[in-house]
């Protein structure tokens, strides 16, 4: 079983432990970039804890962290590259992008 996620914010939410987990970042300009693609077990397990909801807020920051920890055989291949996130590719505060 795999979940995949697809953000523009800062974080991700799931309910429930995944097998694999695949995390998209979709910025403002509709570019997408991987964010994790691994097994689910080390990033359910670095949420801080559930909402009320039990759902579990994973921090996008982190996600790439653990993601850099994937060993290359555990990934799920893509049939089309898609570039790995980096933080600079985040969406900006569109607020402070027009001053």
């Amino acid at each position: 079983m795999v979940q995949i996620k697809i953000t523009q914010q800062d974080s991700i939410v799931i309910r429930e432990k995944p097998e694999y987990l695949i995390a998209l970042y979709l910025n403002h300009d509709g570019l997408i970039y991987e964010i994790y693609n691994g097994p689910g077990d080390a990033p359910y397990e670095s949420t801080s804890k559930s909402d009320a909801y039990n759902h579990r807020h994973m921090r996008v920051n982190k996600l790439m962290e653990l993601d850099k920890l994937v060993d290359p055989k555990m990934r799920i291949q893509s049939i089309h590259k898609i570039e790995k996130m980096k933080p600079e590719y985040k969406n900006k505060n569109r607020n402070t992008e027009n001053k």
